[in-house]
């Protein structure tokens, strides 16, 4: 038995519907596809050579209709029309030209500036009337650093380069690397002679406080002149990419250490049972008025900083203090200055012969007793004028003396 093959015979005006149908329909689905398909359609009718493809029957005018009938898709003229109708279809579609723009970018920029970095090259649209036309500036709009940025050749870029519609500019980074170290500058110890201080005795008299300096270290890498990333790079240029400096900030300076060290010669501490009661010959303070003024003066600069070798009327030394109530307010011009001198000068008395008004001193040391068990004087920096113990002056080894 012979099978026949049925053929559906459509009008073109319904060929055209039908088409027009399914490529609406492709269209919402996928753009792309429907693309696709219409240029495949295209290809297929122009490799057409004969003027019928096989199967198409040729057919007379129908008795109810006037116009040609074809099978489908197998006519040259029939196909051509398809095409056509699908075109026509995409063309008149609502909405497909809408999904054509939203589908595909549309490049807008007049002109584009590139810069090139080690994470990839970052694109900036300049858009003429709106965006800034030097070069510098539009860098700058874009958060870019005009001064870390370099030309193919590894020039700095020309702020004032004017940009122009239809300009690409492509340019280089220069990126950099820091790294900040906190380091500590050990501070100096001096050592000062001081006479108030026995013979391997030490003080500090100031306390030594480290520095410290802060360290950046900054790493350049050009790549305007890395031969992966610009091809237009010198080759023996690859080698000078990087640049290294180093930078150093003191941001605390160290403070010195100050030690004093005795020079003073050892002496025997003086009690009551060792010191032979002397005559006071030349002690012109034996009365007690004179001695209490003496006391009074002395005391009226309680407070006073130890400077050496002030001898008032706001600073003093030891003797300079001395100095000061004997010779400038009590009139006796020949007590001399240091307070060496001062022991020679005055007569040894005994502890039970102390009177307010007489003195103990050593080589280097000297004070004004004040009665009561206690002496008044210029003590050291820091302290300055104060009141100590009789037996303080005598541990310290000063020995009482009357001017």
């Amino acid at each position: 038995m012979r099978l026949r093959r049925r053929v559906i015979v459509l009008s073109r005006s319904e060929l055209v519907s039908v088409v027009k149908g399914v490529f609406a329909r492709l269209w919402r689905r996928s753009p792309r596809v429907s693309c696709c398909l219409l240029l495949g359609m295209c290809v297929s009718t122009k490799k057409s050579k004969s003027p019928r493809h096989r199967g198409e029957r040729k057919r007379g005018p129908s008795s109810g209709n006037p116009k040609h009938r074809v099978n489908v898709g197998v006519s040259r003229a029939g196909g051509v029309a398809a095409v056509a109708a699908a075109a026509v279809a995409l063309c008149v579609m609502p909405g497909a030209g809408a999904v054509a723009a939203a589908g595909a970018p549309v490049d807008t920029a007049d002109a584009r500036v590139s810069v090139a970095t080690s994470a990839g090259v970052k694109s900036y649209d300049f858009k003429a009337g709106v965006s800034p036309e030097s070069l510098g500036e539009f860098l700058e709009s874009k958060g870019v650093d005009p001064s870390l940025v370099r030309t193919s050749d590894s020039k700095a870029v020309d702020e004032e380069q004017v940009i122009h519609a239809g300009d690409s500019v492509r340019l280089y980074a220069v990126e950099e690397s820091r790294t900040e170290s906190v380091e500590e500058i050990p501070f100096e110890t001096e050592v000062l002679p001081s006479d108030d201080l026995f013979v391997g005795e030490t003080r500090v008299q100031q306390a030594g406080e480290p520095g410290s300096v802060t360290r950046v270290s900054t790493v350049r890498t050009d790549l305007s002149k890395d031969k992966s990333v610009n091809v237009a790079a010198d080759p023996g240029a690859d080698a000078d990419k990087v640049e290294s400096t180093v930078s150093s900030t003191v941001t605390k300076a160290p403070v010195r250490e100050i030690v004093l060290e005795g020079t003073k010669p050892r002496e025997s501490a003086v009690d009551s049972s060792s010191v032979v009661a002397g005559a006071a010959s030349g002690y012109t303070l034996s009365d007690e008025a004179a001695g209490n003024r003496a006391v009074q003066l002395a005391m009226s600069k309680l407070g006073s900083p130890y400077v050496w070798g002030e001898e008032g009327p706001n600073a003093f030394d030891c003797s300079g203090l001395v100095w000061w109530v004997y010779h400038d307010k009590l009139g006796y011009t020949d007590v001399p200055r240091t307070a060496a001198q001062q022991l020679a000068y005055g007569k040894h008395v005994s502890v039970a012969d102390l009177k307010p008004g007489m003195l103990l001193a050593s080589r280097t040391h000297i004070v004004i007793y004040i009665g009561d068990g206690k002496v008044v004087h210029a003590s050291h920096p820091g302290v300055g004028v104060t009141v100590d113990s009789l037996q303080w002056a005598l541990d310290y080894g000063l020995v009482p003396i009357a001017f």
